[in-house]
């Protein structure tokens, strides 16, 4: 079974909004999914037990969860 797909759930959150509220704008991810109100991004790990990773270049949003080792 594959993991749940967090860009496959924002494209699709981004792709059903009006036109008029996105054309032109640059989306990230998890920012995407915070403002359609998801917060269990757990159910994306594609390992249960790995600790997930800061991105580098982005800092993490207030609020995400991000579990450490």
């Amino acid at each position: 079974m594959s993991p749940k797909s967090l860009v496959a759930d924002a494209a699709h959150y981004i792709l059903t909004r009006p036109a008029e509220e996105c054309s032109g704008n640059f989306f990230l991810d998890d920012e995407v999914l915070l403002e359609a109100c998801v917060r269990d991004f757990a159910q994306y790990d594609v390992q249960v037990v790995a600790a997930l990773q800061a991105d580098f270049f982005v800092e993490a949003l207030p609020g995400c969860y991000r579990r450490t080792i």
